[in-house]
């Protein structure tokens, strides 16, 4: 797909007002050498659909730290500065808006189904939050290691079992479908079991429907929304996929909870069951909040494992250095504890580091403004679209060293001054921040070390030299031009 280059007016030559906002106060938003007009509309021909992280580089390597882009009938503005950023976040406030994606709003609107949480707004979505954020804390996630622990030793022999024909995606996809279901449902599904999979098509089929969801959900972000007015290919197909996801996922609720019911009362740390025993949650919205922990987790967190694994690959230090870590926190033992993961910061850096090489979405979180704001010398008014450049900051050499190389040890304590190490931590922000940051970090994070540290300490991790190296594209998420060429050795 070529994309034609849109207008494009500099504001280098002096101070021009732009229709942004003149304060009550007397000041004039006057835009002067950072700030300029770019229509989103109109890309530059050199920048395909899925290259259009490179896009936001180039406006930030062109244009500076601010840019005032045009997005259908509105103005919004893209933020490529840490301070900017850290600024910005200490104006959100309690109830932080963002914009919910329209097919998921028309969805909820046609099949009259309660909004998750994660798509409300204001009082309503922060008593939500706070209502299920008080049961994902630092001891029930621990209470989920153990049979999440189980899930990891079956990615190992499913990896040792197809060590010279293996898909790693669809591997690794398994794996995240699976350890998240302990959290869903209390229970792993056999994802990573082939014969399980056989004798029960209909776990192959959520597989396939939550994939083409996630694709069908990517595609229609990059299209005009014609679907809110009449139902087009791409929401009759959204629609039937998430419909088959979601009557999975009910189901599976449904037995997870009363198998659940005569052990409530050891529960205490339960997830799934501490929702269903508050009682103010219907079967349709509790089936959407475990599909969206499912539906989320199992694309972009098998993405960074795709990613992080390639990273490892292609660094034979990197990767010795990972082995002693693990080998003198665990050995050979098949079970992690908690206490396991604190003794780890090499591990912890290279996932860092690996958010920062291939940030995990196509430019960063965004926010609608509660307030007027000032950001240097120029005024955003209540109700702006700010849009934060995480993934071209992560790439900038102004706050990393050698961006485009794999250094894990930038991560590590007291090998940076505090400013420069809290720049880089607002430079990289993977699971957002502030009120609306990712309620399934914890999970995510623990599902990561986890495959880690059993693939690292079971095999050696080298490319295919014959191979062509995979380029990162993005939909919503990264994913490669071609097939990893990751092999796994026995060690």
């Amino acid at each position: 797909m070529s994309l034609r280059q849109g207008p494009v007016e500099s504001l280098h030559n002096g101070m021009i007002p732009v229709d942004i906002h003149t304060s009550t106060s007397g000041r004039d938003a006057m835009l002067g050498q950072q700030l300029v007009y770019f229509n989103l509309f109109g890309f530059f021909c050199s920048f395909r659909k899925t290259q259009l992280n490179l896009y936001f580089e180039h406006l930030h390597k062109k244009y500076g730290k601010l840019v005032k882009v045009r997005t259908g009938n509105r103005w919004d503005i893209f933020v490529f500065d840490p301070e900017y950023i850290r600024l910005l976040m200490a104006q959100e406030g309690k109830c932080p808006n963002r914009m919910t994606p329209p097919i998921l709003n028309v969805f909820y609107d046609k099949k009259g189904i309660k909004k998750t949480f994660s798509s409300l707004q204001g009082e309503e979505w922060h008593a939500k939050r706070m209502h299920v954020q008080k049961f994902i804390n630092a001891r029930s996630v621990n209470s989920y290691l153990p049979s999440q622990n189980s899930v990891a030793n079956d990615l190992v022999i499913q990896l040792d079992k197809n060590e010279n024909e293996l898909e790693i995606d669809d591997v690794l996809s398994r794996y995240v479908a699976d350890v998240n279901a302990v959290v869903a449902f209390n229970s792993k599904m056999g994802f990573l079991d082939d014969e399980i999979l056989r004798e029960c098509p209909e776990k192959r089929e959520y597989l396939v429907a939550s994939r083409r969801t996630f694709s069908l959900f990517a595609e229609s972000m990059f299209s005009v929304p014609f679907f809110k007015y009449y139902e087009t290919r791409i929401y009759k197909d959204f629609e039937s996929s998430l419909d088959s996801v979601i009557r999975f996922i009910r189901v599976e609720v449904s037995k997870a909870i009363k198998r659940s019911m005569s052990e409530m009362s050891k529960c205490e740390d339960n997830l799934l069951i501490n929702m269903y025993r508050s009682g103010i949650y219907g079967w349709d919205e509790l089936s959407l909040i475990m599909h969206s922990l499912m539906f989320a987790g199992v694309n972009s967190t098998s993405a960074t494992l795709q990613w992080l694994l390639w990273s490892l690959s292609g660094d034979e230090e990197v990767q010795a250095r990972l082995h002693e870590e693990i080998s003198e926190n665990m050995g050979q033992s098949l079970y992690i504890q908690p206490t396991t993961l604190a003794h780890m910061p090499y591990l912890k850096a290279c996932v860092k580091e690996c958010f920062r090489l291939v940030f995990p979405s196509l430019n960063g979180s965004m926010r609608i403004l509660p307030q007027e704001t000032i950001v240097d010398k120029y005024i955003l008014p209540k109700g702006t679209y700010v849009h934060f450049g995480h993934n071209a900051l992560c790439r900038s050499e102004e706050y990393f060293e050698s961006p485009n190389e794999f250094k894990p040890e930038r991560w590590l304590s007291g090998t940076k001054d505090q400013a420069i190490k809290l720049k880089m931590s607002y430079a990289v922000m993977p699971f957002g921040f502030g009120p609306r940051s990712c309620l399934g970090r914890r999970f995510a994070e623990q599902e990561i070390y986890l495959a880690v540290i059993k693939i690292v300490q079971n095999f050696q991790l080298y490319r295919d030299t014959n191979a062509k190296t995979p380029e990162v594209l993005y939909s919503t998420i990264p994913f490669p031009s071609c097939p990893f060429p990751v092999k796994f050795r026995k060690r």
